[in-house]
């Protein structure tokens, strides 16, 4: 049985998508890897856990090339970390700090995949075009009340699991909070 999650954020409704063990082929949500091998970890501190206000698939804004995408409610001036190693390939850091203002740090791995953290906090991002970061490491700090975390390949968000999250084989759900586990380095 399927139960759909809608959530009240910044005046507008926001379906969550399926809250259930996974999406199915017809949701057009799968190609999941399994967390336990999954190169990419929680972009928050270990022993932390947030809310993903919107996950995959979801009914408001996660469709089309970004429907792989993750929000997470996250307070203002929390540490946002790299999910994965990789090069800083774009960042914009002049913007104000509401929701509708979208500073990000952009990261391109080692395969060509590209993780994007949008809605970051003014001047926060300590890094320029062209250096590397390390997963884990901090690039930058959330902006009002959340962020926005996709990994693009080929120009469309792919299927991205966490290998250090408590729990999700299938991606992460809307209205569901996951704490940041110890992990392994990449």
């Amino acid at each position: 049985m399927k139960t759909a999650l809608t959530l009240l954020l910044f005046g507008s409704l926001i379906s969550c998508g399926d809250l259930g063990t996974g999406f199915n082929d017809a949701d057009g949500c799968s190609g999941y890897d399994e967390p336990s091998s999954s190169k990419y970890i929680l972009p928050y501190s270990v022993g932390f856990k947030y809310e993903v206000t919107q996950g995959n698939c979801g009914g408001f804004s996660h469709q089309g090339v970004s429907k792989f995408a993750y929000d997470f409610s996250i307070p203002f001036g929390t540490s946002i970390l790299a999910s994965r190693s990789g090069v800083v390939s774009s960042i914009e850091n002049s913007m104000g700090n509401s929701s509708a203002d979208e500073n990000h740090v952009f990261v391109t791995h080692s395969d060509g995949s590209e993780a994007r953290y949008v809605h970051i906090k003014k001047d926060s991002i300590p890094f320029a075009v062209g250096e590397t970061v390390l997963q884990g490491q901090k690039i930058a700090e959330a902006s009002e009340s959340f962020f926005h975390f996709d990994v693009r390949g080929s120009g469309s968000s792919i299927p991205v699991t966490f290998r250090n999250a408590t729990e999700g084989r299938y991606g992460l759900r809307g209205g569901v909070s996951y704490l940041a586990e110890e992990y392994t380095n990449e």
